[in-house]
């Protein structure tokens, strides 16, 4: 090897983190998740307990959220993976960059949560609703292999599985959603057209492009990476999870497919489910 090929590739890496503003942002959406739980568990003291499905989720999604992005937040929750050469000021670098797949683990429990919510909406089958739910679960793991993936090859055929499902998930939404929600009142079937198929799809395609400039190609810093995932997870669980709980009011009472059972929130030891007994030869 040639002295000047050898100083090409003796140049110490060049390692891309997080910036200020960037933590910044992490921080200011633990604070804005953690306001939402707190909201979405007061709302639900407004409502009976069988009318507090939509509640119960988002205040569960936007905890969980709030733990991950915590260690976030706090300097956790990622790794430092190796990307392609790139040529600085005439010279080839080896690329390190910091990878939060702590957002993968959120996105693991709380994305399949909030569509299963948008399924409940429409009305599909409940066979439709958990091929749609675990089709967003294959999109986030194979995501989260692609973004841990340090050959340049293999990270974007993983990322193509991942596109795969995302087509599918895209499919159930606009089109076995739209089905199943024409066949409610208007008001219903509007609310869906408009923040599921239009504004859900929308958030879906800017998460796949977010990957692909950033983790990807390289071409974002970490910091704006890390800002847009902040917006987007804000925006697809905060005003959702309100216009949800708020479903009622929005319908004019007409959604009644996310209701709870009246014996899933009555106690069971209540007279009008029968006496509970302990076994016994006296209690016989």
């Amino acid at each position: 090897m040639t002295d000047s090929v050898k100083s090409e590739y003796s140049v110490s890496p060049a390692i891309l983190t997080i910036d200020r503003s960037g933590k910044t942002v992490l921080w200011v959406t633990t604070i804005l998740f953690a306001l939402s739980s707190f909201l979405f568990v007061l709302l639900a003291f407004r409502v009976h307990p069988r009318k507090r499905t939509f509640h119960y989720l988002n205040a569960l999604i936007t905890i969980i959220s709030v733990l991950n992005y915590y260690k976030m937040a706090s300097g956790e929750g990622y790794h430092l993976i190796p990307q392609p050469y790139r040529t600085v000021n005439g010279q080839r670098r080896v690329v390190i960059r910091q990878v939060f797949d702590e957002h993968y683990l959120n996105w693991s429990m709380c994305t399949p949560t909030t569509m299963f919510q948008t399924a409940l909406v429409s009305g599909m089958s409940w066979n439709d609703i958990v091929i749609f739910v675990l089709a967003n679960e294959g999109l986030i793991q194979t995501g989260w292999v692609a973004a841990l993936e340090t050959n340049q090859t293999r990270k974007f055929v993983w990322w193509g599985f991942s596109i795969a499902f995302l087509v599918y998930i895209i499919y159930s939404m606009i089109w076995i959603g739209g089905k199943a929600a024409r066949q409610q009142h208007h008001r219903v079937h509007t609310l869906y057209e408009v923040v599921v198929m239009i504004g859900g799809v929308a958030l879906m395609v800017a998460y796949t492009a977010n990957f692909l400039i950033s983790e990807g190609l390289g071409i974002v810093s970490v910091g704006t990476e890390q800002i847009i995932y902040c917006v987007l997870d804000v925006f697809a669980r905060v005003p959702l999870g309100l216009i949800l709980i708020f479903i009622d009011e929005i319908t004019d009472h007409e959604f009644r497919l996310g209701e709870l059972p009246e014996s899933w929130v009555e106690m069971r030891s209540s007279f009008k489910n029968g006496g509970v007994y302990l076994d016994g030869p006296e209690n016989h």
